[in-house]
């Protein structure tokens, strides 16, 4: 039970990144820019992978493939790491890189829970 309630948390999560990243893409192709060049700027890039990775462990967990839910939650969480990482490494504004660490604190969360329970069930049986 725990498990669902974690992928449906997981799931929303990645789902409202996904949202937030087609209204950029939106608000990009209407000021005249192609999907190719935003794609290729590597914040974006990164941002839509991890989020649709978050949005697919969520869909992966909750419909009992919680191995590849794992997978994709830990992928998820490390390209939010790396995103956090390039961003305030590189110097930007604490207002881009800002929201990015709330999200990777909450993927980090939920993809221990997601652990914590694999585990624990495994230890049962």
């Amino acid at each position: 039970m725990v498990r669902y309630i974690i992928g449906l948390a997981i799931g929303f999560l990645g789902g409202w990144l996904l949202w937030q990243v087609g209204g950029a893409i939106f608000l990009q192709a209407s000021q005249g820019v192609s999907f190719i060049d935003f794609m290729s700027d590597p914040v974006n890039a990164i941002r839509a992978m991890a989020s649709l990775a978050a949005f697919e462990a969520g869909l992966a967990t909750l419909t009992n493939f919680n191995t590849i839910g794992l997978w994709l939650a830990g992928i998820s969480t490390f390209m939010f790491g790396v995103l956090v990482a390039g961003l305030w490494s590189h110097g930007t504004d604490i207002r881009l890189w800002l929201p990015n660490v709330v999200y990777l604190a909450c993927l980090t969360a939920l993809f221990l829970g997601l652990f914590i329970s694999r585990k624990s069930r495994k230890r049962l049986v």
